[in-house]
């Protein structure tokens, strides 16, 4: 992904607004509920792939 980019998402498509990479230990249950998880340990569920060091917070905007 990349900013400005836009992605199909029928029956319109996501922008991407900003890509920030945020190492693993900066990460808190605040960002982790923003992005709509419940705390941090649910959010690293379904984010963390391998060693993990490094999360991308990738914010968008739908288009209908």
């Amino acid at each position: 992904m990349k900013v400005g980019g836009r992605y199909a998402l029928p029956p319109g498509e996501i922008e991407v607004t900003s890509v920030e990479a945020i190492p693993r230990d900066e990460l808190t249950d605040e960002i982790a509920r923003e992005s709509g998880f419940d705390d941090l340990e649910s959010l690293l569920e379904v984010a963390q792939h391998g060693r993990g060091e490094t999360v991308f917070l990738v914010s968008f905007v739908y288009h209908s």
